[in-house]
């Protein structure tokens, strides 16, 4: 349903949305808060990055990967890899939230880190930051993105110097 590559049709924006938020309600319903809850913010955080809500994306994915430690197996490298991605394409992105994000990711998923940049203290370079963006435009593509922040997303991209990757990944 929240595939990041897969068109979405206009106006959907609100029906996912809902049926999140009937997901969030069985979830609760059931008592499966702590098993789950992982799942619901990365699905809550997909939804806000596809819609063009780069800072509440950012925000869910960071409580995704928190929740998500020790419970969600092999998903751990996607929600990683995604809120790399996110944090990196911020405005001015905060460093100390991907030193948190990288640790993390050498702590589960070492391969994700390029051998090079898997150093003890964790530091975050110029170059690691740029090849995350780069990775937004291919874990994200245009083509994924809600009617609804097409635009927001486009401007923001622009504005980063992304714009022409964006347009030559779909």
């Amino acid at each position: 349903m929240l595939k990041r590559t897969s068109t979405k049709p206009v106006g959907s924006f609100n029906h996912y949305k809902q049926r999140l938020r009937d997901l969030d309600n069985s979830v609760k319903k059931f008592h499966l808060q702590e098993a789950l809850r992982y799942h619901t913010e990365w699905l809550n955080g997909r939804l806000l990055i596809l819609s063009g809500d780069l800072n509440g994306a950012l925000d869910m994915y960071l409580q995704a990967v928190e929740s998500s430690l020790y419970k969600s197996g092999s998903n751990i490298k996607d929600i990683l890899k995604d809120a790399m991605s996110i944090a990196a394409i911020q405005t001015k992105p905060h460093k100390p939230t991907l030193k948190k994000l990288k640790s993390r990711a050498l702590t589960f998923y070492p391969k994700m880190i390029e051998y090079e940049h898997r150093e003890m203290p964790v530091r975050i370079s110029d170059e690691e930051i740029d090849y995350w963006r780069f990775q937004f435009t291919l874990r994200f593509p245009q083509s994924g993105w809600f009617q609804e922040g097409k635009d927001t997303l486009l401007n923001h991209l622009s504005d980063i110097g992304l714009i022409q990757l964006v347009s030559k990944v779909h």
